[in-house]
């Protein structure tokens, strides 16, 4: 369907603008025309669409989900105090950088 469109759009672009309006003999215009006649393979598009956003989304919400579970389960564990063991270890500062920025980049 983009690729049709481009062509209309680079069609549309080379005639002279007074003739984008003219109408046929159905009384449609060159738009009109190409709307009904790619009405089914705008459905497909838009059902290729959802479809892509739905298995996107799922895939987003486990990467979160798993992102969100790594924060609070802190490599090496806690001391009595909850203050993570590795706190200030330079392993342990790359983990929780990376983990922030996936968490806020997703």
């Amino acid at each position: 369907m983009q690729r049709e469109l481009q062509w209309f759009k680079a069609v549309e672009k080379l005639i002279h603008p007074s003739l984008v309006n003219l109408r046929d003999e159905n009384r449609r215009t060159a738009r009109e025309l190409f709307m009904t006649e790619h009405k089914e393979l705008a459905a497909a598009g838009e059902k290729w669409m959802k479809d892509t956003s739905n298995s996107r989304m799922i895939f987003s919400t486990l990467i979160a989900t798993f992102m969100f579970a790594a924060a609070f389960t802190v490599p090496g564990g806690n001391d009595s105090e909850g203050i993570p063991i590795f706190l200030w270890t330079k392993p342990f500062l790359v983990f929780a950088i990376s983990d922030a920025l996936a968490l806020f980049l997703l």
